[in-house]
């Protein structure tokens, strides 16, 4: 799911390819931040859910009253550390997860 080893470039496996969506880059650079916000997810989400809550607005990222998603606020400059504690997962104990046979059909 990551690139280079360092977790500072998106990317996921789909069939024999690496793909890369667009909304790291910002001209020809990446985000600033996104190194740090990356370093924080679990490789093992599905791309997906990345893709998800990068875009879409988060009520505990508010701007002016307005809700911004994690992209947005990366975007206009907002503190990277500041969505560390907010990526799919954070601070869910091990024992509050389900496990495989709670899951299972």
């Amino acid at each position: 799911m990551w690139c280079f080893g360092e977790r500072s470039l998106y990317s996921f496996q789909s069939g024999d390819e690496r793909l890369y969506p667009r909304w790291p880059f910002v001209g020809h650079k990446t985000l600033r931040g996104l190194k740090t916000v990356l370093g924080a997810l679990d490789p093992a989400l599905h791309p997906l859910v990345i893709d998800h809550w990068f875009r879409t607005p988060d009520v505990d990222l508010e701007v002016n009253e307005e809700a911004m998603s994690p992209l947005a606020w990366l975007e206009t400059g907002g503190d990277p550390v500041r969505l560390v504690s907010l990526v799919p997962g954070a601070g869910v104990s091990t024992c509050c997860r389900p496990s495989d046979q709670e899951w299972a059909a």
